[in-house]
């Protein structure tokens, strides 16, 4: 699968949001070197497709998700410090 197969940005849409660096070959972005590389670039035109409010909204969910995790795991291993039961 290739970055061209995806319908909602066209070649110069993905030329102008991954310009060519002087780390790439003349004239190819950074997303086509990765590809061609063998990254897996799904997730990143999947992020790309959506708008910067709900990249946001994700990466709060995302952050308080790992917050919550964290919390419960400092619950957990006080809990087994102390000998009570969850």
């Amino acid at each position: 699968m290739t970055y061209l197969m995806y319908e909602r940005l066209s070649k110069e849409e993905w030329e102008t949001v991954w310009p060519s660096s002087g780390y790439q070959a003349e004239g190819r972005s950074a997303v086509r070197c990765a590809e061609e590389f063998g990254t897996d670039i799904t997730l990143l035109i999947e992020n790309l497709r959506r708008s910067p409010t709900e990249r946001l909204l994700r990466a709060q969910k995302a952050a308080a998700s790992l917050f919550a995790l964290r919390q419960e795991m400092i619950r957990t291993i006080e809990c087994r410090q102390n000998n009570v039961p969850k």
